[in-house]
């Protein structure tokens, strides 16, 4: 969180890094942490943790070693076995040679939600996985 308190003028063309705030935040006593919620500060005694990002691009080379480690990679290779012409050969060029699997594109949409059935929250995960490996 980027946060600009004090005596700051402010153009009318000014502008601020996302999730900035002009507000200043409160004072706090041991303990206690500011969040700001987009309006206002909020006083909290737990430290917030900051939201995981979802990687929207991953490597070909995480996308199988993390659908190894979830016991996925068999079932993708069966399910892209199972698809009909032409999109399967389309589906198995794409699987044998690009170096990047994005996160929304319509062939993961296809495997991941599609055929296995795998929940948005699911297929973050696995991304978040891949990201990591």
């Amino acid at each position: 969180m980027f946060v600009l308190s004090g005596d700051i003028e402010v153009g009318e063309f000014d502008t601020f890094p996302r999730r900035s705030t002009l507000v200043e935040p409160p004072a706090l006593s041991v303990g206690e942490f500011a969040v700001f919620n987009g309006i206002d500060w909020a006083i909290v005694v737990e430290r917030p943790v900051a939201p995981v990002r979802v990687p929207q691009v991953v490597t070909m080379a995480q996308a199988r070693l993390a659908l190894l480690a979830s016991g996925r990679l068999a079932d993708v290779a069966a399910a892209l076995d199972a698809l009909p012409e032409p999109p399967k050969t389309s589906a198995l060029i794409e699987w044998e040679f690009r170096d990047t699997v994005h996160r929304n594109r319509d062939l993961v949409l296809t495997i991941l939600d599609g055929t296995l059935g795998m929940t948005n929250t699911e297929i973050d995960d696995l991304f978040i996985l891949a990201a990591s490996l």
